[in-house]
C-alpha cells in the first residue's frame, strides 16, 4: 500500500512516479505497488482534494456508496477535512439517514465554521426531521456568513418558508400561549 510507506517526518506517499522500490528497515528492496492500483480504502495515490472531487462527482451522478467511500479515503488523509464531511453529510441526508447528516455536518462546521455547504446540508437535514428552529438557525447562519454566497437565494426563500411555518405552528396549533414543544 503506497500509504504505508509514508514517512515518518509527515511526508506525503512516494508514488510509482517517485519510486518503484523502498527499501525496507533490513535493507532489502521491497516492491511498492502502483499508485493507481486498487488495495482496499487506500487513496489510490490520490489527493484529499481529487478524492473529494471523486465524491462530488460520484454524489452527482446518484452513486452514494462510491461517493461514501470516497469521502471516507479523503478523510483519511485529512480527518477534519470540511469538505469530505459535508459530502458524507450530503450522502446521508440523500440516504435519509438524518442523524448521521446532522452529525457530519456540525463536524465540518467544527472544522470551518462559515463553511455554506455546511451549513446549507444542516439546515436541510434539520428541515426533513421537522425541527425548523434549527434549521431556520442554520440557514440564518448561512446567511451571516455567506450573504452573497452561491446559495443566498435559497438560503433566504428557505428563512421565509420556516417562519411562516412556525409562526403558523404558534398561531394554529391550539394552544393560546404561543408555546412550542421541542
Amino acid at each position: 500500500m503506497a500509504a504505508a510507506a509514508a514517512s515518518s517526518d509527515g511526508g506525503a506517499a512516494p508514488t510509482a512516479a517517485d519510486v518503484s522500490v523502498v527499501v525496507a528497515s533490513n535493507n532489502a528492496a521491497v516492491p511498492t505497488p502502483n499508485a493507481g492500483a486498487s488495495s482496499g480504502p487506500s487513496s489510490g495515490g490520490r489527493s484529499y482534494e481529487q478524492l473529494v472531487e471523486d465524491g462530488d462527482r460520484f454524489q452527482d451522478d446518484g452513486r452514494s456508496g462510491p461517493a461514501r467511500e470516497r469521502y471516507r479515503q479523503a478523510l483519511q488523509l485529512r480527518p477534519s477535512g470540511a469538505e469530505a464531511l459535508a459530502g458524507l453529510g450530503f450522502v446521508d441526508l440523500e440516504d435519509r439517514e438524518l442523524t448521521s447528516a446532522i452529525s457530519n455536518f456540525r463536524r465540518a462546521l467544527n472544522a470551518n465554521p462559515g463553511f455554506g455547504e455546511a451549513l446549507i446540508g444542516l439546515g436541510e437535514a434539520y428541515t426533513s426531521q421537522s425541527n425548523y428552529e434549527q434549521a431556520l438557525a442554520a440557514y440564518n447562519r448561512y446567511l451571516l456568513s455567506n450573504p452573497g454566497g452561491s446559495h443566498a437565494h435559497m438560503a433566504r426563500r428557505q428563512v421565509e418558508s420556516l417562519q411562516e411555518r412556525l409562526h403558523g405552528q404558534d398561531n394554529g396549533s391550539g394552544g393560546d400561549s404561543g408555546a412550542s414543544g421541542n
